[in-house]
């Protein structure tokens, strides 16, 4: 039980370095569901209050030392100089402290907090800063590991906490099966019972009514226990539940909370499933094949065509189509086997799955030296005229802008008499035929009800990629055989109302079809054709 106590500490404690004058209250989040890195903004979201009795973060400036203070149970109402206020309805209590720093400071809020709209005061050595903050009866937030991207810091992947009866973690190289007895970690189940324990031990209890848990959109028909770990920290929530029967099987398996009263959703990491416990989890969504992570000198290519169709709604009811193609090939031999960073790589939604957050198609892939293949090279479509792609600098080839869209079907590959490092390469390869995204025009034409499933219909496609759907802070991947897919409600609710956002659906290449191709080791096709509808509107 402590090494759970140790997760959740490590989860949602990150050191800063800022300093400031005056205290300066940027975000108050749920510390399960801290969004700091994601590149989204929060305060919008419907999920975006703390429950009474959950732990929250402050992030800001000069909110407390240059060096972390962490305090012990039971919690005190200051640590350090730094003391939290929060009033609401013409109440103010005072928020038990978990831990202190320039930047980020972690407390419990009480459970007889009012709930409603008020005001947040952070002190810091005698200066006050205050914010706004919403307190809610329960808005679940579900403790995850995220992987950040190495360039600009965003979030590209969250890893639930979730953990067998033994303790041990859920994880890619040890995940779950469907009808397995899981315990999901967390924080925002609700005011403790009798309004204690939020700043010592709590007692085991469920909290209010049963969550909805949902497992690659899939409701489990089991949640056992809902309520504080009992005898571990304050504010820390589990919930016990079983794996449905049906949930989709890969690395990427979304899971979701669903509170009541009002209904609000959880943040949406993602845990691994498999067909047997400890087994090999698999996506076919995975942007580079296994093949990639187990050699070291290894030869890569890297093939993508690119293609995005806009589709944009005008005031007199008009729509305005806009399209634009590109294609390139990058050559690239990494030095050392990528298994190290094989967590990082695999980035592909699990296929009958949705989940929340940013989702890259193609990760930023580790240090690598260019190989070069001659001065250009060509792509020839099915139809029409063959791409040069020129040089722009070693192991990278690309074409200009095209104002035109790019067909599916088989294209070949040729780069002449070679280069220094490459020699002539010929072959042809399979580009999955676009879908035709059939109920785009609908999506504009009135406000999407979050309260109802949402379908997207699309014809064409084929079996060489599937369909991924995206929008603000949220994706889904799906085969394209069906020619259907339903965004579930445990989503849905996650959306902010309102926006003029856009939804995209893309066909993307499944990594696998390229093959074997002479004188690599190792190579990939990441191409992609987007259509993006906008604006859209939700209520």
């Amino acid at each position: 039980m402590q090494t759970i106590q140790n997760l959740f500490m490590a989860l949602v404690v990150t050191a800063a370095t800022l300093a400031a004058q005056n205290p300066l209250i940027n975000l108050v989040v749920n510390a399960a569901a801290n969004p700091a890195g994601s590149g989204i903004s929060p305060a919008q979201f419907p999920n975006s209050g703390i429950a009474q009795g959950s732990i929250f973060l402050v992030w800001g400036i000069g909110l407390g030392p240059s060096a972390l203070q962490i305090a012990s149970q039971p919690l005190p109402p200051s640590r350090a100089g730094t003391s939290i206020t929060i009033t609401v309805n013409g109440t103010t209590v005072t928020a038990p402290m978990y831990w202190t720093v320039t930047a980020q400071v972690a407390a419990v809020m009480p459970s007889t907090t009012p709930v409603g709209d008020g005001t947040l005061t952070l002190t810091y050595n005698g200066k006050s800063g205050s914010g706004p903050v919403t307190v809610v009866p329960a808005t679940f937030g579900i403790s995850n590991a995220d992987i950040y991207d190495d360039d600009d810091g965003f979030v590209i992947r969250s890893i639930a906490a979730v953990t067998f009866p033994d303790y041990q973690y859920v994880s890619d190289t040890h995940p779950a099966k469907p009808g397995d007895s899981l315990t999901l970690w967390g924080t925002g189940l609700g005011a403790t019972p009798n309004n204690g324990g939020d700043s010592g031990p709590a007692p085991a209890a469920n909290i209010g009514s049963a969550p909805l848990v949902f497992v690659g959109g899939v409701q489990s028909l089991s949640v056992a226990y809902w309520g504080r770990s009992p005898n571990t920290v304050p504010g820390l929530d589990q919930i016990n539940f079983v794996v449905p029967a049906d949930a989709p099987l890969g690395c990427n398996v979304s899971i979701i909370v669903q509170t009541a009263t009002p209904a609000t959703v959880s943040n949406g990491p993602t845990i691994a499933l498999a067909d047997t416990d400890g087994a090999t989890c698999f996506d076919l969504t995975q942007s580079l094949p296994s093949s990639f992570y187990n050699k070291s000198g290894l030869k890569t290519m890297l093939l993508s065509l690119q293609q995005n169709t806009t589709l944009r709604l005008n005031a007199d009811g008009s729509t305005t189509t806009t399209t634009a193609s590109q294609a390139s090939v990058q050559l690239l031999q990494f030095t050392q086997a990528l298994q190290a960073t094989a967590q990082n790589l695999n980035l592909g939604l699990t296929l009958g799955s949705c989940s929340t957050g940013v989702w890259d198609v193609m990760p930023d892939l580790p240090a690598s030296t260019p190989l070069s293949a001659g001065t250009s090279v060509t792509l020839t479509p099915p139809s029409g005229s063959a791409l040069a792609l020129g040089a722009q600098g070693p192991g990278d080839y690309s074409s200009d802008s095209l104002p035109t869209a790019l067909p599916g079907g088989t294209w070949s590959f040729s780069n002449g008499v070679g280069g220094s490092d490459i020699g002539p390469v010929r072959f042809a390869f399979p580009v999955p035929q676009p879908v035709t995204w059939t109920n785009a025009a609908a999506m504009s034409s009135s406000p999407i009800d979050r309260s109802n499933p949402l379908t997207i219909t699309w014809t064409g496609g084929d079996s060489n990629g599937y369909v991924r759907i995206s929008g603000e802070g949220f994706a889904c991947a799906a085969p394209t055989s069906p020619g259907q897919f339903t965004i579930p409600t445990s989503i849905l609710l996650g959306f902010p109302p309102g926006g003029g956002t856009s939804i995209e659906v893309a066909t993307i290449a499944f990594s696998s079809v390229l093959g074997t191709i002479p004188g690599f080791d190792a190579a990939a096709e990441i191409s992609t054709f987007a259509t993006t509808a906008l604006p859209i509107y939700f209520k």
